[in-house]
């Protein structure tokens, strides 16, 4: 997993940003492999503590729930930190989810489904790192463990609330989907969309390409890739 002076050096490249703008961009995390130093769904768990990857205690992104609502809020310990949290503003609600590293599918979405029912935010936008709708890549990947679970444990509960755009990572390029509505192109266009913002770097796909998911053309490349000529 990443060091410290890597995260010291990612926000050195920030510093600039901050003094030009004349304040602090806020960020918000979402939890990968990089950061944990472990694949989806790892067969070991990591321990929450003080010597665990430094995601876990550089970067505390809710506070601390007490069961008692007059208590202070504050910063939870590392132990009690969670990789599924959100964030609230305005009518706009953002969430965070953790594709299988420290919280299971089927945990997360009994937790997005109460916190959805509860939200009166009217823009509902969703951030994880393994992509459900991967149409980049090799065949393998669009059938993963990863796709099938997210497709069985969320996808429903975005199209059921209504959530507005789900942003997903970890494949090195770009991807806006169609409308989407029951794992399929929603007709009436007020489906989820599934963006991914990752990456779009021609050295890495081979070609300078984006890659759409559902469109009318695409091409199957002699290794495999779906693309877009």
């Amino acid at each position: 997993h990443s060091c410290v002076f890597t995260w010291d050096e990612y926000f050195r490249r920030f510093e600039k940003i901050n003094d030009e703008v004349g304040y602090i961009v806020p960020w918000v995390f979402q939890i990968g492999n990089h950061d944990i130093g472990l694949n989806s769904l790892p067969r070991r768990k990591i321990e929450k503590n003080i010597n665990s990857p430094p995601y876990l205690s550089f970067f505390p992104q809710h506070l601390q729930i007490h069961d008692e609502p007059h208590k202070p809020q504050e910063i939870p310990t590392i132990e009690s930190r969670s990789s599924f949290f959100y964030q609230e503003f305005a009518d706009v609600i953002i969430i965070s989810m953790d594709s299988g590293y420290l919280l299971s599918y089927e945990e997360q979405g009994k937790m997005l489904r109460n916190l959805l029912q509860n939200t009166k935010a009217k823009h509902k936008f969703v951030v994880y790192h393994n992509p459900t709708y991967n149409v980049c890549g090799p065949k393998t990947d669009l059938v993963s463990e990863q796709v099938i679970q997210g497709v069985f444990y969320w996808v429903p509960i975005f199209d059921e609330f209504g959530v507005t755009t789900v942003f997903e990572n970890h494949v090195h390029l770009f991807k806006r989907s169609k409308p989407l509505k029951g794992n399929a192109v929603s007709k009436n266009g007020d489906g989820t969309v599934s963006v991914s913002y990752t990456h779009l770097r021609a050295h890495e796909t081979g070609r300078n390409l984006v890659c759409r998911l559902l469109l009318e053309k695409k091409k199957t490349t002699s290794g495999g890739e779906q693309v877009i000529e």
